[in-house]
């Protein structure tokens, strides 16, 4: 038995020159990818519009709390102006933009929904920048640990709660 012979039977994605060969896939294992990628495909539909407008959203929030703080305003009202204003946005958005598919007929109760997780994800924020802080990690960092935890969640619930037909939403 030669030694290259013996290694490729070794080592079967690799060489005694250097060169890597790429195992092919079985087709069971291509089959399981694709339905795996066919099943999480609608929980990522909106996700790049969605993170878009979360990005507005961000900008006028801040713009609105800096122009209402500058204009005289206490900060806890400046504060809640620009999240309102904030969060009016990313709503528009997804409804117009971002998700086709609404499950509560009720515009009302969706808003109210919608609204309900981003004073989830606004208790959310407070307390893991507090925690962050507290661990001795710098303000900007934690904001961007934060911010980004906090989008995830936002729109994990908002998609499945709100923008997911009823039949879809079980992860089954």
């Amino acid at each position: 038995m030669t030694a290259q012979r013996h290694f490729n039977e070794r080592h079967p994605t690799a060489s005694l020159t250097g060169d890597v060969k790429v195992a092919a896939p079985s087709d069971a294992h291509a089959r399981n990818d694709i339905k795996l990628m066919v099943r999480l495909a609608p929980h990522f539909q909106g996700l790049p519009t969605y993170a878009a407008g979360s990005a507005l959203a961000l900008a006028l929030d801040t713009a609105v709390l800096m122009f209402a703080s500058r204009a005289g305003l206490p900060l806890e009202l400046s504060a809640a102006a620009g999240f309102l204003s904030g969060m009016a946005l990313i709503y528009l958005v997804s409804i117009h933009f971002a998700f086709q598919t609404r499950r509560l007929a009720d515009a009302r109760h969706e808003l109210l929904v919608f609204a309900l997780i981003g004073a989830a994800g606004l208790l959310m924020t407070t307390a893991l920048l507090k925690l962050i802080v507290a661990m001795g990690s710098p303000v900007l960092l934690a904001k961007g640990v934060t911010a980004s935890v906090v989008f995830c969640f936002n729109y994990s619930l908002r998609k499945q709660f709100l923008f997911t037909r009823q039949d879809a939403a079980s992860c089954s």
